[in-house]
């Protein structure tokens, strides 16, 4: 008896010290050791997910280090709370500059729980290098749908982050690229493989992911000899391939930067102003370190992707190769199985914050707008939609020795019986919808009217969310986006017939995707512009060379039309 006595008390002992050890095992589970220092995170998702959020992964880009490659951090002992997201990027909101100059922070998210080997998503954020953050992407949402380790990071932008000048260079060459920004990447992308496994996550399985500017930088990234061999697999938002010579870029920079010469009276004209920084003294270098940081956030926000406005991306020969993306037709370049996605009607957005089109109301009521908007649309978005999908499609899987390409078109947005008569005009199967529907979220900007997000189309959204986040998950697991339950999406092949793109749509209750022929090429959309006599001559130009000329998108109309 008193042997079963015994055995029941430190049974009961044992239990009841294990209950009152589960909160400090909870908290304990939230502090994780990383390369700089331990950092203690938060749960988020109703407990399902354990996030740490604003983790320093290079030392301030301030003072001395402005345009200078990123640092590593000083360590640390005591634990960092990492439960709330940094400032984002210094940047312009509207007319006023916000965030901080002290941006180099990243989020990382898991699922609650023991497991380990997650495959990795390094997510980069969208907004032309110029504006957006990592927040815009819910890592919590993707990590818990596709079982994965989600990290989401914030780089230098603007003039901050891309800024190809004399008077900033160190004499490395690979500081003297601008490309801060992408040094910044890279940076992120080095403190991932070095702490990944602190996660759960495996650093031998990590997919880079893209939206926008954060897919061209992404595709720059396959290219860098800065990234070799440090992703195994590539996806891309509606992103293209795009570069700007180091040429253009410090003749656009150092126009843009002569404003803030005049205005602090040091030079008397624009053209004295151009030269004085162009000497690229040591009184220049000082002027430009020392300037407070806002200063450079308006300079070229008005570029609405225009590269020729706000070059960045620069092919200096030492971050990124010298002729750019012709290094995939040698061959030379980062072959990792590619997922690229692009929206039916990609410009509608960009067409609507035009100036010429800004009141898109009264636009639309103006019978001859109407047709004008509607010939920026169409062409604009196959465009658009071309370099987005098509175009990487074809040049990659021309390569030998390339893994799967897979391509896809979002169409949802478009059907007036589903989104209603304005907003398929306005916004339809616009740039950016397809992972704002991956994210299940409704983007205000996208808001035309009370139809397009409505209670009706709701669970047809859900399940093209859900169509969406099974390609995603089984694409970072295998390099492969089919599984059960989906429908089959065939890799991309340059042969003669092949069926190209996967078509993504939804009614109002059920998603649809299926294999189709319907593919864009650059060359038939410029015939059909020729002949589309829906408009004059004169306004079809005006058109073209207004509305359309300048994009990223659109270096080949740009030439053909001169």
């Amino acid at each position: 008896m008193n042997y079963v006595a015994g055995f029941f008390l430190k049974w009961t002992a044992a239990l009841c010290l294990l209950c009152w050890s589960l909160p400090a095992l909870a908290g304990a589970e939230l502090q994780r050791p990383t390369t700089a220092g331990p950092i203690e995170g938060t749960l988020l998702a109703d407990g399902a997910i354990q996030a740490w959020l604003g983790v320093p992964y290079a030392k301030p880009p301030v003072g001395a280090l402005r345009w200078r490659a990123p640092q590593t951090p000083e360590a640390w002992t005591t634990p960092l709370k990492t439960q709330a997201m940094a400032p984002v990027s210094l940047q312009m909101k509207g007319k006023t500059p916000v965030g901080s100059e002290d941006c180099l922070y990243l989020n990382v998210f898991r699922p609650n729980d023991q497991s380990a080997n997650l495959p990795v998503l390094f997510f980069l954020h969208g907004g032309n290098n110029q504006t957006g953050s990592a927040a815009f992407f819910d890592g919590a949402l993707i990590a818990e749908k596709t079982r994965s380790v989600v990290v989401t990071v914030n780089h230098r932008l603007n003039a901050l982050g891309w800024l190809n000048i004399k008077a900033v260079k160190t004499g490395d060459p690979v500081e003297d690229s601008g490309n801060f920004g992408l040094l910044d990447i890279r940076k992120a992308l080095a403190w991932v493989h070095d702490n990944a496994a602190f996660f759960g996550g495996d650093k031998t399985n990590i997919s880079v992911c893209g939206f926008s500017s954060g897919a061209r930088n992404a595709l720059c990234m396959v290219i860098s000899p800065l990234f070799k061999n440090s992703f195994h697999k590539l996806i891309t938002f509606s992103g293209g391939m795009t570069t700007s010579t180091p040429e253009d870029g410090a003749r656009i920079a150092t126009k843009a930067l002569a404003q803030l010469v005049l205005e602090d009276k040091k030079a008397a004209t624009e053209r004295e102003a151009i030269d004085w920084l162009n000497s690229a003294t040591p009184e220049v270098a000082a002027y430009l370190r020392n300037l407070p940081a806002e200063r450079f956030a308006p300079l070229m926000a008005n570029a609405n992707i225009r590269m020729g406005v706000f070059p960045h991306l620069f092919t200096d020969g030492a971050t990124l190769p010298a002729d750019g993306f012709a290094a995939v037709e040698r061959g030379q370049y980062n072959k990792v199985p590619m997922l690229f996605t692009s929206g039916a009607d990609e410009f509608t957005v960009k067409a609507n914050a035009d100036p010429y089109f800004a009141d898109t109301r009264a636009s639309l009521d103006d019978p001859r707008k109407e047709k004008e908007y509607a010939f920026a649309t169409k062409y604009g978005s196959m465009l658009f939609g071309y370099i987005n999908a098509e175009r990487n499609a074809m040049l990659f899987s021309a390569v030998k020795g390339q893994p799967p390409v897979f391509a896809s078109r979002f169409l949802w947005g478009a059907n007036p019986l589903v989104v209603g008569e304005k907003a398929g005009k306005l916004i339809g199967g616009t740039h950016g919808m397809d992972i704002c529907i991956l994210l299940e979220q409704e983007r205000p900007a996208f808001k035309v009217s009370d139809e397009i997000f409505s209670a009706d189309n709701k669970p047809g959204r859900q399940a093209m969310a859900r169509l969406l986040q099974g390609y995603l998950g089984n694409f970072m697991r295998t390099g492969d986006p089919n599984g059960v339950g989906l429908p089959r999406w065939d890799p991309w092949s340059n042969a003669a017939g092949h069926s190209g793109l996967l078509f993504i749509d939804a009614d109002k209750t059920t998603a649809t995707a299926r294999m189709g022929a319907r593919i864009v090429r650059e060359q038939d959309v410029f015939r059909q512009m020729r002949e589309d006599d829906g408009l004059s001559p004169e306004r079809k130009e005006f058109i073209v060379k207004h509305i359309l000329n300048g994009r990223f998108f659109s270096n080949n109309l740009d030439m053909l039309w001169r």
